[in-house]
């Protein structure tokens, strides 16, 4: 049960830099103030920070569960859809703001459009896993699947597949 409690505090961590490019993104279109390394900085962090300190923990998690409770299996494969979709879009927009800080051209509405989407589907996926998933993880498995989880995070490796 503690791994929820470190994946939502996780959660909270992106939440956080979301609003920071959200805060930073309403700059750019109000005035063109923005801080464009600021803004490098949090698509940086939520681009590759996650992926580190909890999508492993997540994926067996979420495959578990959706082997447990087959009526999340669709809605954990679109999940890991958009996840990877949201990683490209990151990436793309972490080329963009590299080009804007080397004062090339980028086309402000592709960007705004872009980072608008881009932040709408991050929290769109934390509060899938913190209000639907990680709910219902926690009232699936037992202490049993915990500890194997977090043995598998210990040892850096999948947990077996349940028996």
């Amino acid at each position: 049960m503690d791994m929820i409690h470190y994946l939502q505090s996780e959660h909270g961590s992106i939440r956080s830099a979301l609003d920071v490019l959200e805060r930073e993104l309403t700059r750019f279109e109000e005035d063109g103030a923005a801080d464009l390394e600021c803004m490098h900085d949090a698509l940086y962090y939520l681009n590759h920070h996650p992926a580190l300190a909890s999508h492993s923990m997540e994926a067996p998690i979420y495959e578990r569960l959706a082997e447990r409770d087959r009526t999340y299996a669709d809605r954990i494969r679109e999940l890991n859809r958009t996840r990877e979709a949201l990683v490209e879009t990151g990436e793309h927009l972490l080329e963009q703001l590299e080009d804007m800080a080397e004062d090339v051209l980028v086309p402000k509405d592709v960007f705004d459009d872009s980072a608008h989407r881009y932040i709408d589907g991050q929290r769109a996926q934390v509060e899938t896993e913190d209000h639907e998933l990680l709910p219902r993880a926690a009232e699936l498995f037992r202490p049993a699947d915990w500890r194997e989880f977090a043995a598998a995070v210990r040892r850096g490796t999948p947990p077996p597949p349940p028996v």
